[in-house]
């Protein structure tokens, strides 16, 4: 509809300014056109810098995270720009999945890491330009600016047993696990062996079963532990 103006504002300014110079009241005709031309575009342009006629709406999914790594859980970012301030997450939602997943490079996406006691999931939030009213899709619709994105956010929260690790990080682990396994699984075995036996004073009523969950839990709290003292 917006098009449709602009192209009555262009056609009635050329008609009454120039096809008709014996027409009365010709004058206003032609305030009537320029207003109508400029208005459609003063409009277009507002609507394209300003997002007039638009509202904002936000949603959120949440989905749960899974490692990159079939042996540890691991959630792996590449810095961007000369100061690295900027992050690029890689991440799965599902086992199956072939192919990660990336957060995109861009100046509306912001990337951010929580720390959770729950497993671990990632939330996007996306915020989306969408028409305030029926008037407003009647105008603009022909633009294509409906849904437009504002903003995304993706917060990944992670549990004390994952890794967040930089791509570099992440290629030199093999390397490092290599070298230290003997070590590592030794410093491994003391912390969980502190752990379960005070676990066990201080709750003396758990069972084997409560006892074997613990002990897989702890395992991989103290595989992160360690993993990160060597990668520091």
């Amino acid at each position: 509809m917006i098009l449709v103006t602009l192209i009555l504002g262009a056609l009635g300014f050329f008609y009454f300014s120039a096809a008709t110079p014996h027409l009365k009241g010709k004058a206003i005709y032609i305030i009537i056109s320029l207003l109508l031309l400029g208005g459609s575009v003063l409009a277009i342009v507002a609507n394209d810098n300003y997002h007039y006629g638009m509202k904002v709406t936000v949603s959120k999914t949440t989905q749960k995270l899974v490692s990159t790594s079939d042996k540890l859980n691991i959630l792996v970012y590449q810095k961007l720009g000369s100061a690295g301030k900027e992050k690029l997450f890689i991440y799965k939602t599902s086992p199956n999945q072939k192919k990660a997943l990336t957060t995109k490079a861009d100046l509306k996406v912001k990337s951010q890491v929580k720390t959770t006691t729950k497993d671990a999931y990632v939330e996007i939030k996306t915020e989306k330009y969408v028409y305030k009213n029926q008037l407003s899709r009647l105008f603009f619709s022909i633009l294509g600016d409906n849904h437009r994105t504002k903003a995304k956010e993706y917060t990944f929260y992670t549990n004390r047993e994952w890794l967040v690790l930089s791509a570099k990080q992440a290629q030199t682990l093999p390397v490092i696990l290599q070298k230290q396994g003997d070590n590592l699984q030794r410093q491994i075995a003391l912390d969980v062996k502190e752990r379960l036996t005070e676990t066990v004073k201080a709750n003396p009523q758990l069972d084997k079963m409560q006892l074997a969950e613990l002990q897989q839990a702890y395992i991989k709290e103290a595989q992160v532990s360690a993993i990160k003292k060597l990668l520091k």
